[in-house]
């Protein structure tokens, strides 16, 4: 039996054992301490999770051998980033147009590089990342033709100027993820100009701030929560995390809410949450942020009050154990104005600042990702010839599989070093001689282009070779991709990523369970359910939302969330929306189980064996 904890878990655990050990003998000691009860609202939000994943990436942009506009001068050169729409066509070995189309969005501008062939700009240019997007950007290289424009400044930087004035050199059209998945995160491409050198260098680097995180434990005593709240069940509070929006810094935006706690009493403690610094205060430590609490119920919502703070003070007070006042407004007898009451106390229980390592800097040390795409052809899934089917094949329009399918390809393509991706069919056999329900559609499979047509091979009208199953099995799929993770592991450098398309129907929902829980804990693999199907997949949420907190027979909770759904019919059909939602979670999957390689992994055995030897020592010291 394998667990997982940190250094001071693990120790705690042995110190019990061991102090059990000496009273009443190993197996009553094991035994007892397996059956304690262990209590958690199963409403918690996740815990230990990293709650937010902003990345924020700075841009450099380098050219060579960038040819003479003119036979009187160099070349004076500055570039302009901006942002394209998803699946911009005007890339690759076309040329794109001089100037920007109206739906791109200027991201920057960089100075002008005086009389140089092979410019390295010095600006930045700083973007967002997201992994479970298509970000399409495009860089423009001009030649400054006007040198005394009024909108250049002395120091050749300019605010503003317009673009056809300036003679247009190359551009070229790239994804951020494609980027950002190169070895040290460099992309070189060539510029289609007459001399045929040319190159353009883009360098991406994550910025040091996004990987620093709040961990923030809180408390609150004297909150006016109603005395009949614990006999529904139904109702507790929690509190919200709120920072000032960007553009006008009068609105207060939500970006965390806790779990909602049985309210027994008006002295709730929440569960600790870890937050990016990038996400609560853009990593400004003093900037203004406000928590505010309040009552859930099944019909609305009640305020209870406020604290206005900074995350500065919340570090401060976690160290020092410091109480803060929770303020509420309360109307005066006349008039319509409102003065502020005290309305509680809030109490940090612990607040630091944390680094974690994140997807980026696995990236950027040579970490693959490695896809396994799993497709549902048992034999309750529709099969006939005709458009309500799920995999019906139409020349003019694809079905719900087929869009996951090349949606999924697009957006993992670049994190694919060889660019290989694997397809499993399951619920059928694809021969006599196969054992299992899980058989490979095809090897080395090469971007999304061909992962549709490998679909379109296997799955279309009239193939009779799958001797499909009644039942739909998914706990045999989950185990064979934990274990061919790990091999994996051993030989390269990847994380895996099983992506099940499924109409959504489960008949063995313990053995996934167990399965998604063991690969936990053991397997760098995250999980995704896409449902295809017109049910959607609430019946699989449904089942994990109610066994979320799932622990080993010692008592030691899992070390990650490892897990993420998203289906067609809650967005709507619309396919970006669904792959959005089903890798939204994977960057903290992806960091949470690097996290957990500083963790201890051992078995039973050994925690046996190190408390015999605390045992043994005691028994020394005392004579």
């Amino acid at each position: 039996m394998v667990i997982v904890g940190g250094i001071l878990g693990i120790q705690e655990t042995a110190g019990d054992i061991a102090t059990q050990i000496k009273d009443i003998g190993i197996s009553g000691a094991l035994t007892s301490f397996a059956m304690k009860s262990i209590s958690f609202d199963r409403r918690a939000a996740w815990n230990a999770r990293v709650t937010s994943l902003k990345m924020r990436v700075g841009i450099t942009v380098e050219c060579h051998n960038l040819p003479k506009q003119t036979a009187l001068r160099p070349v004076r050169s500055f570039c302009v980033l901006w942002e394209v729409p998803n699946g911009y066509t005007g890339g690759g070995e076309s040329m794109p147009c001089s100037l920007p189309g109206k739906q791109e969005h200027e991201i920057g501008r960089s100075s002008v590089v005086l009389d140089n062939p092979d410019p390295l700009f010095s600006e930045k240019f700083y973007v967002d990342y997201q992994f479970n997007v298509e970000q399409y950007y495009i860089v423009r290289i001009y030649d400054q033709d006007l040198v005394y424009s009024n909108d250049f400044l002395e120091d050749d930087y300019f605010t503003s100027t317009d673009l056809k004035e300036h003679d247009y050199i190359a551009g070229f059209v790239f994804q951020l993820g494609d980027l950002l998945g190169r070895p040290a995160q460099k992309l070189i491409a060539p510029l289609h100009l007459e001399n045929g050198d040319a190159k353009l260098i883009l360098s991406g680097r994550e910025l040091g701030s996004s990987r620093e995180f709040l961990k923030l434990r809180i408390g609150a005593e004297g909150l006016a929560i109603s005395d009949s709240l614990w006999l529904s069940g139904t109702s507790g509070p929690f509190f919200r995390l709120e920072r000032l929006t960007d553009h006008d810094n009068l609105t207060w935006q939500p970006i965390w809410q806790s779990e909602v706690l049985l309210a027994h009493d008006n002295t709730p403690t929440w569960a600790e949450v870890c937050l990016s610094l990038l996400e609560v205060c853009d990593g400004d430590v003093n900037a203004a942020i406000k928590i505010t609490f309040w009552e859930s119920h099944s019909h609305d919502n009640d305020f209870l009050g406020h604290v206005m703070t900074t995350v500065e003070e919340l570090i401060t007070k976690g160290s020092q154990v410091k109480r803060m006042p929770i303020y509420n407004h309360k109307k005066l007898f006349f008039g319509t104005k409102t003065k502020l009451r005290r309305a509680g106390e809030m109490h940090v229980v612990h607040g630091r600042r944390v680094h974690r390592p994140g997807l980026l800097q696995y990236l950027d040390g040579g970490c693959e990702i490695d896809l396994i795409l799993a497709v549902d052809c048992g034999d309750y899934v529709n099969h006939d010839d005709k458009e309500e089917a799920h995999h019906f094949h139409h020349g003019a329009w694809y079905n719900n599989y087929q869009m996951a399918i090349e949606k999924v390809g697009a957006i993992m393509e670049p994190y694919c070093r060889n660019h290989y991706f694997n397809m499993w069919g399951y619920n059928a056999r694809a021969s006599r001689e196969q054992k299992d329900n899980v058989f490979e559609m095809g090897k080395k499979i090469t971007g999304k282009h061909g992962l549709l047509s490998t679909y379109d091979n296997t799955l279309r009208q009239g193939n009779q070779l799958l001797a499909r199953q009644t039942e739909s099995q998914l706990g045999s799929l989950v185990n064979m991709a934990m274990f061919r993770s790990i091999k994996e592991a051993e030989t390269r450098h990847c994380y895996s990523i099983l992506c099940i398309l499924t109409p959504g129907k489960v008949n063995d929902l313990q053995a996934l369970s167990e399965a998604v829980h063991r690969a936990a804990t053991d397997a760098p693999l995250s999980i995704i359910f896409i449902g295809c199907g017109e049910s959607g997949l609430d019946g699989i949420k449904n089942h994990f939302e109610k066994h979320k907190v799932q622990r080993s027979i010692m008592g030691v909770k899992l070390s990650r969330e490892n897990i993420s759904f998203a289906s067609f019919v809650e967005a709507g059909g619309n396919t970006a929306k669904v792959v959005e939602e089903a890798l939204k979670d994977t960057p903290g999957m992806f960091g949470a189980w690097g996290h957990s390689l500083g963790s201890f992994y051992i078995t039973a055995a050994d925690i046996i064996f190190f408390c015999l030897s605390c045992f043994c020592r005691t028994n020394s010291s005392d004579v």
